[in-house]
């Protein structure tokens, strides 16, 4: 089975981690609820107060499709530019997921 993970970094103003982190968080919320979504987490690095990092997976790449395509990828991504310093960094990784022998 393949499935995509998406790697995503974002910096933000210092003072404004809490605001980014509000809004990423109401995204996973949603996309956990999104059809083939297997994983969204928002970590934070508490000795980087500029970054956050997006790790999601799907089952599929037509359900990464589906997300980005989303109204609620577009309100987060419309509510994290004003708040980025620096482009985002983007990963988009297959993995292929094996059975265990049985």
């Amino acid at each position: 089975m393949t499935q995509i993970l998406a790697l995503i970094d974002v910096t933000v103003a210092p003072d404004k981690r809490a605001e980014a982190q509000a809004i990423l968080d109401i995204d996973a919320a949603e996309a956990r609820e999104m059809p083939g979504n297997v994983a969204f987490d928002v970590l934070t690095d508490p000795h980087a107060p500029d970054r956050l990092r997006l790790e999601h997976g799907w089952s599929d790449a037509a359900s990464f499709e589906g997300y980005l395509a989303s109204d609620a990828f577009a309100r987060a991504l419309a509510g994290l530019k004003p708040l980025m310093i620096a482009p985002p960094i983007s990963q988009r990784l297959v993995t292929t997921l094996y059975a265990p022998d049985a």
